[in-house]
């Protein structure tokens, strides 16, 4: 089965993000996309990542339990099916 979200960071040492987003996109296009960057507040960096449209583009201080929680309710709103429910998915 797909997996219920997916959550990148920008600078990964083995694959560009501007085709990774896309091949995710292609293979999971309803599994919701996490991107973190510590780069979160440069201006371009944040027009570069919102362009490659993932559901959401968070800084390091971000609070990713609760923002996968906000995606994950999303998807099931949606009709999606998610695999696990509340903190144990962490």
């Amino acid at each position: 089965p797909p997996p219920d979200a997916i959550i990148t960071d920008v600078n990964m040492p083995t694959y560009d993000i501007s085709h990774a987003i896309p091949h995710m996109r292609k293979h999971f296009p309803d599994v919701p996309v996490l991107v973190q960057s510590g780069s979160y507040s440069d201006p371009d960096m944040k027009e570069f990542i919102n362009g490659l449209k993932p559901d959401i583009f968070m800084s390091p201080n971000a609070d990713f339990a609760e923002e996968v929680n906000k995606q994950l309710a999303k998807k099931q709103a949606a009709g999606g099916a998610v695999e696990k429910q509340g903190p144990e998915r962490f």
